[in-house]
């Protein structure tokens, strides 16, 4: 046997080229080897491509996590990863490998340039199953349907988070199991759907519950429901018990107002007016009720209703023997109207008096609330007039057991007149009055004629007439001034009311006034006065001369005029001095400025040496010479006495 092991030592094989294949020196091996001579061949050989052998992932399926897929190939013949490629269903080929779920064609191809080739597979990733949508407890009030008020919102477990913000569920409406009103009551949502993007990777229950819901009572008040009876009606008893002809009974209820398909009876096992008394729109209540169909399971229902429709009928007063209704004599202060009133002027009903009502039932008392009361005539009279009140309603537990007189009168009322002094407003007034000055109390219209001042009577009741007029008119003294009284005497009144009211024969008022007097003062002029005057009175005119009353105007001044009191001589202005507004309040004095006296002496200089003058007073039996220093005399020992002219 002849065994020949070859050793292949030889450079890059190319495909398609011719190579020499430059073997290892060959060897025989074996028990005969030495029976033989081995000639060393050379070998040509044609290379060709090998087959590459691809290492395929145990399982090319996977399920939707959110993430990238890729698939790793190894060609094992070559020691490298194969070249890896995805078609997404479209015929192109990328290498990006997918994410969403779905069924996609992967392609290894070798890359090996000796052992060229690839293969296909397919990857399958699967959609992720997620938990069934959830979503809160919701409630309703009975509304004898199985829908719910608002859809709830439904919430998902297990999506990743590249599809959280995308990926929502709906579904069809909700319901609850039952209509019936109860605690942990099961809402089904049923058809559910996954939308938004990313929503094809997922697979979701179809159906979601929650167990935790409930449907509350429904208040018959909100559907409405409407609880009726028939009005009822009966002769007061003494009872409040509802009767017909008699004999106690219980109205039958009529229900109205149902939710759509539903509907159920009533009924109640007493009846009974609010009161025994007698009324109309009386309240008559059923209690006791019950209902069929367990109605209450699905509503919050009244154990008792009520109508105001009842009545009870009354006895009169009339039929009862010697029972009356009597207001007392009236009387009051004219006023003007009809209006029964008061001691303290106020408007009101005389109060009614009730007598021989039924023992037991005298529990009834005259309203006048709604009642008016009048005299049969405004004017004033004693013990002759009518008062009727009408109007009257009566109240008291058995006020409505009887029929009572709405109208009552009394024939001996009286009015008396309206008195000025009462505070009523009840007023004799007239208009402020202003005059100048004059002198006199005298009150004068602006023309300065004496006269008395109109009357206004104010205070009058509507349109009651009555006419004031005074005899005299006098100012409380002559003098200027401000809120000065006017009183005006012996006033006597005429009219159609005149009657009715107590008015005064005088009345003062207090704001009138008597305001000063224009005069001029003028100072005479060309008026001399000897220097030495003690008295240097200087005389002026006054216009106008006299007041209305010949009262010379100039006899009334306080004051005298002035002048500056330098007694040097020649002309000095003559000043108003004292006599002003201050000294003369009854007069407005205007005062002319710019007149002039003059001052003079009657003293002889006999002689002047510079600034002493030797003067003569013409004393008639001594001489008496005077020395005088700058016009000023000179005091002290300078008088000098002479007897005769020498």
């Amino acid at each position: 046997k002849l065994i020949i092991c070859l050793i292949l030592n030889c450079p890059i094989f190319r495909e398609g080229y011719i190579h020499t294949i430059h073997l290892s020196t060959l060897e025989l091996e074996g028990p005969a080897k030495d029976n033989y001579i081995l000639k060393q061949p050379t070998v040509e050989a044609y290379i060709t491509n090998g087959v590459p052998i691809f290492e395929w992932p145990a399982s090319l399926e996977t399920t939707y996590n959110g993430s990238v897929h890729p698939v790793t190939v190894h060609v094992t013949n070559t020691n490298k990863a194969a070249k890896i490629e995805y078609d997404y269903g479209d015929g192109k080929w990328v290498t990006t490998a997918p994410t969403d779920a779905g069924n996609y064609v992967v392609r290894a191809t070798s890359e090996d340039l000796t052992y060229v080739g690839n293969q296909t597979r397919t990857l399958t990733i699967n959609k992720k199953s997620i938990p069934a949508a959830t979503f809160d407890p919701v409630t309703k009030e009975f509304d004898n349907t199985t829908n719910v008020s608002d859809q709830p919102e439904l919430f998902l477990a297990g999506i990743e988070p590249r599809d959280q913000s995308t990926v929502t569920a709906s579904g069809d409406a909700a319901k609850y199991d039952d209509k019936n009103a109860g605690e942990n009551k099961t809402v089904t949502i049923n058809n559910i759907k996954l939308s938004g993007a990313g929503f094809a990777n997922y697979t979701i229950p179809q159906t979601a519950t929650n167990d935790k819901c409930s449907i509350t009572k429904l208040d018959y008040g909100k559907v409405p429901l409407v609880f009726s009876f028939p009005a009822q009606s009966k002769v007061f008893d003494g009872t409040a018990s509802v009767k017909k002809n008699g004999v106690e009974e219980v109205p039958s209820i009529t229900i109205s107002g149902f939710l759509s398909g539903d509907s159920f009876t009533a009924t109640a096992t007493s009846a009974t007016y609010d009161s025994p008394q007698v009324g109309t729109g009386k309240k008559v209540t059923l209690s006791g009720i019950t209902y069929s169909d367990n109605a209450t399971d699905n509503y919050e229902l009244p154990t008792e209703i009520s109508n105001d429709l009842g009545e009870i009928t009354k006895l009169s007063l009339g039929d009862i023997s010697g029972a009356s209704a009597t207001i007392a004599d009236q009387t009051k202060v004219y006023d003007g109207t009809t209006d029964v009133k008061d001691e303290a002027g106020e408007v009101y009903i005389p109060t009614v008096s009730l007598s021989g009502l039924l023992p037991g039932f005298e529990d009834v008392i005259a309203s006048r609330d709604n009642a008016s009361a009048v005299y049969n005539d405004k004017n004033v009279g004693s013990n002759n007039k009518t008062v009727t009140v009408s109007g009257i309603t009566y109240t008291g537990k058995d006020a409505d057991n009887y029929t009572l007189p709405s109208t009552i009168t009394n024939s001996t009322s009286s009015i008396t007149p309206m008195d000025v002094e009462a505070g009523t407003g009840l007023e004799v007034v007239f208009d402020a009055q202003t005059k100048v000055y004059d002198g006199t109390t005298e009150v004068k219209d602006a023309s300065g004629k004496i006269y008395v001042p109109s009357l206004t009577v104010n205070g009058l009741i509507g349109a009651d007439e009555v006419t004031a007029i005074g005899k005299t008119a006098t100012y409380d003294n002559k003098n200027v001034g401000e809120n000065k009284v006017i009183t005006i005497q012996g006033i006597t009144y005429s009219g159609a009311d005149a009657g009715n009211y107590e008015l005064p024969e005088e009345i003062s008022q207090l704001t009138n006034a008597v305001s000063r007097k224009l005069i001029v003062i003028t100072p005479l002029e060309d008026q001399e006065k000897i220097f030495n005057d003690e008295e240097m009175y200087l005389d002026f005119i006054v216009n106008p001369v006299y007041l209305d009353n010949s009262i010379s105007i100039k006899n009334e001044l306080i004051g005298e005029l002035s002048w500056s009191g330098n007694r040097a001589l020649g002309s000095h202005e003559i000043l108003q001095g004292t006599l002003t507004n201050a000294y003369n309040p009854n007069y407005e004095i205007s005062f002319v400025e710019k007149v002039s006296f003059e001052m003079v002496t009657d003293i002889h200089v006999i002689r002047k040496w510079g600034y002493v003058l030797l003067i003569d007073n013409k004393d008639d039996l001594i001489q008496s010479y005077q020395w005088y220093r700058d016009g000023e005399p000179i005091a002290g020992e300078t008088h000098q006495y002479y007897a005769d002219e020498s």
